[in-house]
């Protein structure tokens, strides 16, 4: 399991031991490692009505591809990107092209983006509220909620452009039976079923390995509940990303929790 992903599911059992049906609210772990999604639902009445964003006290916290043209000198925002481009993209990438030698050479080590930290912020906050995110969770010796509008005030944000591995996907419908096998060899009490495009295992053991590898992919367990896992496999494209990374930096403001409570 990815450092990340344990986090998480430590932040949602928290919330959910904490705020469970507290205004007839109830929680759902949606995200897993997938970065197109949101972390956890809230749920009322049967509806999802907000989701919640667990974030490390060091964390990434959302990027953009962007693709360098070399003729021109210029970079492009990516057609592929899960976001859309907005005037904060605009500004990030007009300083980019400024200097566009130094940052298409950035390589994995990358190199930052020396610019006002509200471009960031505000990036940030309409990237989650886009995904209907009104709260984060963070923890630094204790658990820390927050408006999603007050993002800023909570973290110190940062920014690199440099090549990452892309995401995770679901596996082909082809690949299915192949994926199966080898977790089945290692795993005598899985079993397995399929929600759509998603392949789900459960488990009756402790999980001692929790990636295979099958020609050239890798598959992994993100836990969705206990005994519970989907399996995901790693992409294998690299990208050039702006990548945006956060430090917390302020300890609970008891009015922004009697808000979060509130909407409970």
């Amino acid at each position: 399991m990815r450092p990340g992903e344990e986090f998480e599911i430590k932040c949602y059992e928290y919330l959910k031991n904490l705020y469970d049906n507290v205004g007839k609210s109830t929680f759902h772990r949606e995200g897993g490692m997938d970065s197109t999604k949101s972390d956890i639902a809230v749920i009322k009445n049967g509806q999802i009505n907000f989701y919640i964003e667990a974030k490390d006290s060091n964390a990434q916290s959302g990027q953009f591809v962007l693709l360098a043209d070399e003729e021109s000198e210029t970079f492009v925002f990516s057609p592929r990107n899960h976001s859309e481009p907005n005037e904060m993209t605009e500004i990030i990438i007009e300083y980019m092209n400024s200097d566009f030698v130094r940052f298409n050479n950035a390589g994995t080590a990358g190199e930052a983006l020396n610019i006002d930290s509200s471009v960031f912020s505000k990036w940030i906050i309409k990237h989650y509220i886009e995904k209907n995110v009104k709260y984060v969770i963070s923890y630094k010796d204790h658990y820390v909620i927050l408006p999603i509008h007050k993002f800023d005030k909570y973290f110190d944000i940062f920014a690199k452009y440099r090549i990452k591995k892309s995401g995770s996907g679901e596996p082909s419908k082809k690949d299915i039976p192949d994926v199966k096998q080898p977790i089945e060899a290692f795993y005598k009490t899985v079993s397995f079923t399929t929600q759509g495009k998603k392949l789900f295992a459960s488990l009756n053991e402790p999980i001692s390995q929790d990636r295979f590898i099958l020609g050239k992919y890798t598959y992994y367990f993100s836990e969705q509940s206990a005994g519970i896992y989907e399996i995901r496999r790693l992409s294998n494209t690299y990208n050039m990303n702006v990548i945006f990374s956060i430090q917390l930096k302020k300890s609970q403001d008891p009015l922004d929790l009697a808000e979060f409570e509130e909407d409970l």
